[in-house]
């Protein structure tokens, strides 16, 4: 088995890998769950239409303030989205980026 390593100076060096022909695969899989969104959002069970107009108000508030860079009323918006409906993803993602907005 051949491998390749890489120097600190750009070289690259090809050698014979002591593995008895295992073959072995080495990555870093990179992650970063802040810029990373829910893939999907569900709502809680028993989610009736007064209860989603609602949520939606709130919801869409709070996207326009944090688009506008006003991350304290999008999480007053996100906060009366969540007693509505704490369980959707996407919204527990967003009030975390206003969280972390914030703080810097």
């Amino acid at each position: 088995m051949v491998g390749f390593t890489e120097r600190a100076d750009g070289a690259v060096h090809r050698r014979e890998l002591p593995f008895g022909g295992v073959p072995i695969i080495l990555s870093t899989v990179a992650s970063n769950l802040k810029d990373c969104a829910p893939f999907a959002s569900l709502h809680r069970a028993a989610f009736d239409e007064h209860q989603q107009a609602a949520w939606d108000q709130a919801y869409q508030a709070g996207v326009a303030s944090e688009n506008a860079g006003a991350y304290p009323e999008a999480l007053d918006s996100y906060s009366k989205a969540a007693a509505v409906d704490p369980e959707f993803a996407e919204l527990q993602y967003r009030m975390g980026r206003c969280h972390l907005a914030i703080s810097q």
